[in-house]
């Protein structure tokens, strides 16, 4: 958060699809409601109506925009006049805008989906099943998507329960 005051708590998460942009916004929503502020959050996808109208008073509230790249002109416009007396406004994105600074820019790699994995099987104690040749594999297979490569462990991992083969190829 110390990163966000600085940036007078207005910046950009930036990133490719599934490189974990939305879980660290949550992370922040959730610090802030812990120091007593409101969230309000706004989500931006393609065909969606365009963003409402924000509450006239906004003081002791952080915004929050998931996908942002995809506000129009007049819709970011609007959205930066009216967001001018809230605490701040945090955004993701999938490239650098130029209208607010990045905070953080997201990156994966073969060697930190490997890693992340690891640890979440230890967290339950679990010894992993697959090589780390398959796990690059896997990583490559869904182009560095952190969230599509981890749901088809999830859901290898819920057929071995289920009486699925323990240990299934990934290539």
């Amino acid at each position: 958060m110390a990163e966000l005051a600085e940036l007078d708590h207005r910046g950009a998460l930036v990133g490719p699809k599934g490189s974990g942009k939305t879980t660290l916004l949550e992370n922040f929503q959730d610090a802030y409601r812990q120091q007593g502020l409101r969230v309000l959050t706004l989500h931006r996808r393609p065909g969606e109506p365009p963003l409402p109208t924000l509450p006239k008073s906004l003081d002791r509230t952080l915004i929050t925009v998931d996908g942002a790249e995809q506000l129009g002109l007049w819709e970011r416009l609007k959205l930066e006049r009216q967001s001018k007396t809230a605490v701040g406004l945090l955004v993701t994105c999938h490239r650098p805008l130029s209208w607010i600074p990045t905070l953080y820019l997201h990156r994966t790699d073969t060697d930190l989906f490997i890693s992340l994995t690891h640890e979440l099987l230890a967290r339950d104690q679990l010894s992993c099943p697959w090589s780390q040749d398959e796990l690059r594999r896997l990583f490559e297979r869904h182009h560095g998507n952190l969230r599509e490569a981890f749901g088809e462990l999830f859901d290898r991992l819920a057929l071995d329960d289920c009486g699925g083969a323990h240990h299934q190829d990934m290539g």
